[in-house]
């Protein structure tokens, strides 16, 4: 078993002190942490048992460091959410809350520490607060609360056999390979060295991969989970990956790695988002996985707090639907959502409305009738693992519960059946203006 547990909340509630005696690592081994007390940048560590191991995320919980936090949190299987019992929720536990809302981390485990400076009355008056707070969260769920101090052996044991008995969240284990990178160094002896967590998919020892945004393929040297080498590693696990063919200096923090021709890049893309007082042409960061990006946001629809938005950057950005990000404004959290179509669509907005709300509701027959009608020579369902989350059989068999088509399995292609007569027409105007016409099937094609 694999799982990956992140920890949340406000700054000096204890996160870093009680992974280090859930497993003894030291999270804050930067100088400047260690001069400021307090966690900057990610750390991980890891605590096995037999065959069963738990990967620890242990994010800051510091307002100016929300960015970091994010990145972090987008590859918890679940969240170990620590309240000091003396302070209570403060500032910071609410907004990692909602960063854990958005980016759809549904279990929570609650770590009430410092449990030794309160009495029992205050330490039932928090999990009470706590149990009112995420029950606002409609993706949150309580799974435990534990009452917990560093000083305490046994409630630090109780915690730790709780967390071996929880599971990794359902991820894509058949899917294609995904991976941001949150850290690059280069080692002695090794060279160029990547971390991240396995979103979707596995890697391999002499797999070829691609860095998308450096525009590079990319080999795996090695493989390292856990502390550990190893043939592959799949997804809820921490990997870091020695790649050659790529020097130091291409390699960044939110690159994505994967597979060749999975995916392609475009500066805008629409999505689904949950936000307050969200505002047309409001400049935004778009945070996802370890990469975060300015985006502006052009609003097509608004129900309360729910939008249809179109995103443009100044880059290309290599979503999938389906996607979790966060949005955030003034280094705050506005809001955040999910991708719904990742490439650019050249749909009038009424109808891109319609066909964002078919796949909001992952009515792939629905859109597919919406993209027929809007392509009436055809279009490709090639990108379909990028554009819908489906694989090339999956995609053919939605495409044949739509209507009045014609579905070219080879070359992955939909046709509105209205193409036929106007091939026809074609031909007619051919044979019309030269009757003894010689047509190939690649001239008749390109009509």
């Amino acid at each position: 078993m694999s799982l990956i547990i992140g920890t949340a909340g406000h700054i000096d509630h204890g996160k870093t002190a009680l992974i280090k005696e859930l497993n003894g690592f030291e999270g804050d081994n930067l100088e400047e942490e260690k001069k400021r007390g307090i966690t900057i940048d990610l750390s991980f560590s890891n605590l096995s048992k037999n065959d069963e191991n738990i990967a620890f995320i242990d994010v800051p919980g510091h307002e100016n460091l929300i960015k970091t936090m994010i990145s972090g949190a987008y590859g918890f299987d679940a969240c170990l959410f620590v309240v000091a019992a003396n302070d209570g929720l403060m500032p910071q536990s609410l907004e990692h809350l909602e960063i854990l809302n958005l980016l759809g981390v549904k279990s929570v485990i609650v770590a009430l520490t410092k449990c030794d400076l309160v009495d029992e009355a205050t330490i039932n008056l928090r999990k009470k607060e706590i149990r009112d707070e995420i029950s606002k969260f409609k993706n949150l769920q309580i799974l435990e609360i534990f009452a917990v101090s560093i000083k305490d052996k046994v409630s630090i044991d109780e915690l730790r056999n709780y967390l071996f008995t929880l599971r990794a969240k359902k991820r894509d284990e058949e899917g294609v390979f995904r991976y941001y990178i949150d850290r690059v160094f280069s080692l002695k002896g090794i060279g160029n060295v990547v971390t991240g967590t396995v979103i979707e998919g596995s890697v391999s020892k002499n797999d070829k991969l691609f860095n998308y945004d450096a525009g590079k393929e990319v080999l795996v040297r090695s493989v390292q989970s856990h502390d550990k080498f190893v043939d592959s590693a799949g997804v809820s696990s921490r990997v870091a990956l020695n790649l050659t063919g790529i020097e130091l200096s291409e390699l960044k923090k939110g690159q994505l790695l994967s597979k060749k021709g999975f995916f392609r890049g475009f500066r805008e893309v629409d999505a689904v988002v949950t936000a307050k007082n969200l505002i047309h042409s409001q400049s935004v960061t778009f945070c996802v996985g370890a990469k975060n990006v300015p985006a502006k946001v052009l609003i097509l629809s608004q129900k309360d707090d729910s939008y249809f938005v179109s995103f443009k950057f100044q880059s290309d950005m290599f979503l999938k639907f389906d996607e979790a990000f966060v949005l955030i404004s003034d280094a705050r959290v506005i809001g955040g959502g999910r991708v719904l179509n990742p490439v650019l669509e050249p749909l009038k907005k009424a109808g891109k409305i319609l066909f964002l709300a078919s796949l909001l509701k992952h009515d792939f027959v629905e859109a597919f009738s919406i993209l027929k009608e809007a392509h009436k020579n055809g279009f490709g369902i090639i990108s379909s693992y990028q554009r819908f989350g489906l694989n090339h059989e999956e995609a053919v068999a939605v495409a044949k519960k739509v209507s009045s088509v014609f579905v070219d399995e080879k070359a992955l292609n939909i046709y509105d059946l209205s193409a036929v007569e106007r091939i026809k027409s074609a031909i007619k105007f051919m044979i019309e203006k030269n009757e003894f016409a010689v047509f190939s099937a690649q001239s008749i094609s390109l009509k």
